[in-house]
């Protein structure tokens, strides 16, 4: 599996430099995948930096299954936040979290004599988990780009948030040994990793399979289907296509459509509001 692109390590050199300035990492994680889609290299880099991880997509994932992630990750002495930066309400605690930081930062400065200092901040994130959609939210749209900074890679532009923050998003980055056969499977059928890795018929099998087990209800009102958790996933899929009507001319059924309105439905949350990993998982169910 060739998912692991040439100028990922481009991105952690210069992910390095950029530590060196900023004072706060926003690790943007996917709601639905929130192990799968935490970057155990990124977590390496960012060791002794001020982070909060934001688990982003919350409008389409599992509100119950959120709320234990939340705990999860508290009781592990991190600080997390649930977001949706699709909608406009703000959220209060996502700012109250930053503006804690911001004050620590600044009573520490101002303990070795430097005041009004600009809290830099980072953004981090494996490809497509929402950073740059998280960014418009964050500064509603009315940033103003500040230019380069020393140590930071050409071409790579600081946004300022009125005052008192500078912000930097940067691509997203990969990690390049992966191991664990339910992570690669979680990332593409998040859309967290191009499409072409795995073949869609493959994850529409691997998410059926999942569904069926603790959505099965999801996949019966959205496709208008009879269905029991113990239908072979075939059974499922020949369902949905019949529904559907995606049959080919010579009648046979054509899975290419079917698996690809299934994982559309999927990323975009018209199968509902649905999380493929639990805390209390070592991996996908």
């Amino acid at each position: 599996m060739n998912w692991y692109p040439g100028h990922m390590k481009k991105t952690y050199e210069m992910l390095k430099e950029n530590l060196k300035i900023v004072n706060l990492v926003l690790i943007i994680l996917d709601s639905r995948v929130p192990r799968s889609s935490l970057n155990p290299e990124l977590d390496k880099l960012i060791t002794n930096k001020e982070k909060i991880y934001i688990l982003n997509k919350s409008d389409i994932s599992d509100k119950k299954i959120n709320n234990d992630w939340i705990k999860y990750f508290r009781n592990n002495k991190i600080t997390i936040v649930e977001n949706n930066s699709l909608k406009n309400k703000k959220n209060k605690e996502l700012f109250d979290k930053i503006e804690d930081v911001e004050t620590k930062l600044k009573e520490k400065y101002s303990k070795k004599g430097f005041k009004n200092k600009t809290i830099k901040i980072l953004i981090v994130g494996v490809p497509n988990t929402g950073k740059s959609t998280f960014i418009n939210y964050l500064t509603k749209r009315k940033s103003v780009k500040t230019g380069n900074k020393p140590g930071v890679t050409r071409g790579k532009q600081w946004i300022k948030v009125k005052s008192k923050y500078e912000i930097l998003d940067t691509p997203g980055v990969l990690w390049p040994n992966l191991k664990d056969d339910n992570i690669k499977y979680n990332l593409a059928v998040t859309g967290l990793i191009k499409d072409n890795i795995i073949d869609d018929v493959e994850l529409s099998i691997y998410l059926i399979n999942y569904l069926k087990e603790d959505y099965i209800d999801n996949l019966r009102e959205r496709y208008k289907i009879n269905i029991e958790s113990d239908d072979p996933y075939i059974e499922i899929l020949n369902k949905i296509s019949a529904k559907k009507g995606f049959i080919l001319k010579n009648h046979e059924i054509d899975y290419d459509r079917t698996a690809a309105t299934i994982l559309k439905d999927f990323r975009n949350g018209a199968l509902g509001k649905i999380s493929l990993e639990k805390p209390q998982e070592g991996n996908n169910g």
